[in-house]
């Protein structure tokens, strides 16, 4: 069974909203601060649209203030009851005998005066101690020192086990970067060897072929192998039965797809 989402209407036109915050206080008749006011306006209206209405409504006559430990209270202002219905003046004034009001109903409306200031200043202090209390249930809410710093502490602890877990990657990103520069610096000098043991090879066939076509250049037929062999202490790979090409060293072919030769 799926939830119902309801809304909160926005009011956004300033008369609207000021209607809805003046017939709110005709209907309570309480006092109230801004945030309270939002509150028991259920968020229809912002903050902030509610403060310029109220300080309109205040500039305009229609609500009273009073301010208690720094929080400003809005009220209604409550008219003072006239002494005579429109129509009925003209009947009073031309009245020959006009009573005016005893010591004791002057003494009456004063104590009413004073009644209902009081009753205005513990309505007040009630909604001030309301606000305070929202506040206090709030910070309740809110983690203890002792929670704060064990919170902290539990953190710290995390931070650290975090650089010691990056240290270790490092070293060992280093210690990778070390095994590969060896890997590269072992691979050149194998791959520089080779290349020396195949030049030299090729420098001994070339400086034979030399030597060969000197002889033949300068003895011609007249002397034989074997002449020239007694003459000048020589012999060829053929007369002692050796092959060049089978004295090379056989690579592995593995090892020069390593380095990069065939």
């Amino acid at each position: 069974m799926s939830g119902c989402k309801t809304s909160i209407k926005k009011v956004k036109d300033v008369t609207e909203a000021t209607a809805l915050v003046h017939d709110w206080f005709e209907r309570e008749n309480r006092p109230a601060t801004p945030q309270s006011l939002t509150d028991a306006l259920g968020s229809r209206v912002s903050k902030t649209c509610i403060q310029k209405i109220l300080d309109q409504l205040h500039a305009d006559s229609k609500l009273c203030v009073k301010d208690l430990k720094k929080i400003r209270f809005y009220y209604l202002r409550i008219d003072e009851p006239t002494a005579h219905r429109d129509g009925e003046g003209n009947a009073i004034c031309d009245a020959p005998n006009v009573t005016t009001a005893t010591g004791d109903e002057k003494a009456d409306a004063s104590a009413e005066r004073d009644d209902s200031a009081a009753l205005c200043d513990v309505s007040l202090a009630a909604s001030s101690l309301a606000e305070k209390y929202c506040s206090l249930a709030r910070w309740r809410g809110w983690p203890s020192q002792e929670e704060r710093a064990a919170q902290q502490d539990a953190l710290t602890r995390e931070v650290r086990q975090l650089e010691a877990d990056v240290e270790v990657l490092q070293g060992g990103r280093k210690a990778d970067e070390k095994g590969v520069a060896d890997a590269e610096t072992r691979a050149s000098r194998v791959r520089r060897a080779v290349c020396r043991y195949r030049r030299a090879r090729q420098f001994w066939t070339e400086r034979k072929g030399w030597a060969m076509r000197l002889l033949e250049a300068t003895g011609g037929d007249a002397h034989s192998p074997q002449h020239m062999a007694a003459l000048l202490g020589c012999t060829t790979d053929a007369d002692v039965g050796v092959s060049f090409e089978s004295t090379a060293v056989a690579l592995p072919r593995q090892m020069l797809r390593e380095i990069g030769l065939n």
